[in-house]
Order: structure tokens, then C-alpha cells, then sequence
């Protein structure tokens, strides 16, 4: 229709073209306005299609029949690329001069969501929806394209009709494959959020069957984590400790001791969070969770490697012990000025060891429980600098 209201209104483009639906032709070409053009157009296309008699050759010219062909052209071959800001704008730049290379082409730069930037004149866009071979509705390829573009750029959080594009377009991929391609992907981007499992990307990982467990894998994944923090940063032995709890010695712990255990390692989670990821790691409902069950569902190193990580930290933890005993200065964790080591406060700005401001031992503090400034005064005042107040224990003092 469009191509067609072209012709009628301003012509193929051929000054000798003699096609009576053709502008161009000065001998039948229409005088009346742009609606009756259109009106007339709408009542040839209608009248094509309702005909089993009447031609495309009657109603288009053969310029235009040429351009229609490439309509055609273009809705079967469809490409998405992704491109760099510099070359995003090297295609802009070829759309706005109009390059001769756009009367093969049909090009549109859009944005990381799919939404059109910018395009050539020719350009037409993709239903949402096509009929596949099996003539039954799908996403388009541009539809898919786009979200599939997100996931390699590790976005987690999409809508129901985007998880069911995405799900359509990896839908040849197994679950574990899809998850083992993204998590290299995040493992190489700098992204402010690694945590996908509480997200909707989850369900992109798991069958249908089992999206009902999302929250608990997302605990679950929670706490793994704490669990490793637990071995690297409080030295804890999580198979001592399996051992120590295991009361009679069977080598697995009921659902109870098992909460214990996790509530002792003082993980920080609820003890219904606790029940859940328990409940979980149970997959044969035995009512037990066995040493193997353990390592394996919370995600362990081994307990050669455990031990390992405690003599590291052990020789890590003596280690900066001699270096603090033997050292003759220290560096303020605030300014980086280098103190002494008989210094308790930092010279520059009066902040101790912890990081905390102190006050250093030739002065005194104005007491701002009292409403005073708390600003350090030397020693020899008995007077506060700033507010005038009087020295704390000026009372026991005799002048």
C-alpha cells in the first residue's frame, strides 16, 4: 500500500516510465489530492486481492515492482549485529547522506532494548510475531535477537513476555549449558549485581516444573556464600563442626542439627530459610542430610582443601602478628601518614590504630555529652579553644 501510494502520488522515479498507475506518466497522471490518492490506491489493492484475474504487473509499474521485490528480500533476510559507539554512529552517518548502498539495504540502529534510534526510508519493522512452518505464531527473529543480546550482556531482570522470547531462543540449548555460558560471561564483566538467582533470569536456568523452588535456590546460593566466608575469613572447620553436631554418630545430621549447625556458624538467616534450603538438600526425603549430601549441595571445597585454607590463615594471622610486634611505625589507615609506633594516634588527623578518632594522650577532650565541641584541647588550657567550656576534671585540678 505504501509503495503503491508513491507511485500514484509522485512517481517511480523514471521520467519515461507510461504506466497509467505511475505519476510519472504526464498523459494519466492524477491532479487530485493526497486523500483521493490514497482512497484510490486502498480501492486498487482491494480490488487485486478480491480478483483472481488482476495482475501485480496492472497495478505496479516496473519500477516499482523492483522496489517491492526488495521489501521482500529484506523481510526474509533479517540480521542483527551488534556494534560499538563508534561504528553505531558511522551507520548513522551512512542513513542521514543517504549512501547509494540503502537501495539494497535496509538498515535501523536501536538500542540495547530494541527500540528504534534511527533507520533508512525502506526500512519496514518485524511483527512481533511470524508463523513458522508449522505455520504456528513465534517470535521474531529481532524479537529474539535483542534478548539474547541482553543475556550475553548479563542482564538478570525481564518481563514475562522477554522470559518467554528468551526461553524460545535457547530453547535448543540445554539448562546447564545456558548457565555455564552465562556465568563465564559475568565472571568477565564488571557488573554492580552477580547475584542472579533470586532474579527472573532464574527461571531462563531451571524446567518449568521447578520454578516453584526459585526462592529457595536463591537462599540456597546465599548461603553457599556464607558458608565459604565462614571457612576463608572466620576460620571455621565445616566438617568438624558436621562432626561435632552429629550426635549419634551416623555420619548425617537430621533436619534439627542441621539448624543448629548453621545457626552456631552464625550464618544471618532466618530459621525458616534454614528448614527450606535444608528441605531441599533432602532430595530423598530420608529426613537425614549425609556427609556427601552436605559437601555437595552447599557447594564445599574438600576437607584436605578446608585444612589447607586454615593453615593459610593461620600462618597469614602469626604473620602479621611478628610484622606488628617487630614494626617501629605504622601508616593511618584515613590520611596514610606514617606515625610513629609509640604514637597511638595519627598526628595529621587524630584518628587511631582502628580508624576511629581518639584522643591523642597530651590532650584533653571537651565533653560533648555535655553540650560541648569535643574538640582536643593541649593539656596546659583548662579552657576549651573553640566553645570556652571548662575542662572536664577541672574540679580536681588546684590552681
Amino acid at each position: 500500500m505504501p509503495l503503491l501510494f508513491e507511485q500514484m502520488s509522485r512517481g517511480c522515479g523514471d521520467p519515461n516510465c507510461t504506466h497509467p498507475n505511475c505519476a510519472a506518466n504526464s498523459k494519466t497522471a492524477s491532479k487530485t489530492d493526497a486523500n483521493a490518492i490514497a482512497v484510490k490506491a486502498l480501492d486498487m489493492v482491494k480490488a487485486s486481492i478480491g480478483s483472481a484475474t488482476t495482475t501485480i504487473q496492472k497495478v505496479f509499474c516496473p519500477n516499482t515492482l523492483k522496489k517491492l521485490q526488495r521489501v521482500e528480500l529484506f523481510a526474509k533476510n533479517r540480521y542483527l549485529v551488534a556494534l560499538s559507539l563508534a561504528e553505531g554512529e558511522t551507520i548513522r552517518r551512512i542513513l542521514h547522506i543517504k549512501h547509494p548502498m540503502l537501495q539494497n539495504a535496509a538498515i535501523a540502529l536501536r538500542s540495547l532494548d530494541g527500540t528504534i534510534i534511527d533507520s533508512s526510508s525502506n526500512f519496514f519493522e518485524e511483527n512481533s510475531k511470524v508463523r513458522n512452518s508449522s505455520m504456528e505464531l513465534v517470535p521474531g527473529l529481532i524479537s529474539m535477537g535483542v534478548q539474547c543480546f541482553r543475556f550475553f550482556n548479563c542482564e538478570m531482570y525481564y518481563s514475562n513476555e522477554e522470559l518467554d522470547v528468551l526461553e524460545y531462543a535457547l530453547r535448543h540449548s540445554p539448562l546447564e549449558k545456558r548457565l555455564q555460558f552465562f556465568l563465564e560471561c559475568l565472571r568477565l564483566r564488571r557488573r554492580e549485581r552477580n547475584m542472579w538467582a533470586d532474579t527472573p533470569l532464574a527461571k531462563i536456568f531451571l524446567p518449568r516444573e521447578e520454578w516453584h523452588l526459585l526462592r529457595t535456590r536463591a537462599i540456597l546460593e546465599q548461603v553457599n556464600i556464607a558458608l565459604q566466608k565462614a571457612v576463608n575469613e572466620r576460620n571455621h572447620d565445616v566438617y568438624a563442626l558436621f562432626d561435632r553436631f552429629d550426635s549419634d554418630g551416623d555420619g548425617c545430621l537430621d533436619y534439627q542439627e542441621m539448624q543448629r549447625l548453621f545457626e552456631w556458624m552464625q550464618l544471618g538467616f532466618a530459621p525458616k530459610d534454614y528448614y527450606e534450603v535444608i528441605r531441599f538438600a533432602d532430595k530423598r526425603n530420608q529426613g537425614k542430610i549425609s556427609r556427601e549430601i552436605y559437601q555437595t549441595v552447599f557447594e564445599l571445597p574438600t576437607a584436605e582443601e578446608v585444612q589447607q585454607r586454615l593453615r593459610l590463615n593461620e600462618e597469614k594471622k602469626h604473620l602479621k602478628l611478628a610484622l606488628k610486634q617487630t614494626a617501629t611505625r605504622w601508616r593511618c589507615n584515613n590520611c596514610t601518614y606514617v606515625n610513629s609506633i609509640n604514637d597511638t594516634t595519627c598526628i595529621m588527623c587524630e584518628l587511631g590504630w582502628s580508624g576511629r578518632r581518639e584522643c591523642p594522650k597530651d590532650k584533653w577532650m571537651c565533653a560533648g555529652e555535655n553540650g560541648g565541641c569535643t574538640f582536643f584541647n593541649p593539656k596546659t588550657q583548662f579552657y576549651c579553644e573553640v566553645c570556652n567550656r571548662a575542662r572536664p576534671d577541672l574540679a580536681n585540678v588546684r590552681l
